[in-house]
């Protein structure tokens, strides 16, 4: 869970990166941290340990792919391909 939800939030900055769309961003930042909260009180109130477990890796992984979107040297040009064409090769 760690290693799919590091991979799903570093998925979501590069689609940003070459789209441009807020929706990646906030996501991040706004509807996973909700969505940790209401499992959370939901292990809570329904007592499953066990999936506290799990929630404690996708937390993990969700840091992992936020140092991700706040590190530029990560997410610098040569990091992120593009699909333009190469310069030589454009009409």
């Amino acid at each position: 869970m760690r290693a799919y939800m590091r991979g799903h939030v570093a998925a979501l900055v590069v689609q940003h990166d070459r789209y441009r769309h807020g929706g990646n961003i906030h996501r991040i930042l706004v509807q996973l941290p909700r969505y940790f909260m209401r499992t959370a009180l939901d292990i809570v109130r329904n007592g499953k340990p066990h999936r506290g477990r799990v929630l404690l890796e996708e937390i993990r992984g969700w840091l992992g792919g936020v140092l991700f979107l706040f590190n530029p040297i990560w997410r610098s040009r040569r990091a992120v391909p593009t699909l333009a064409p190469p310069p030589d090769q454009e009409s």
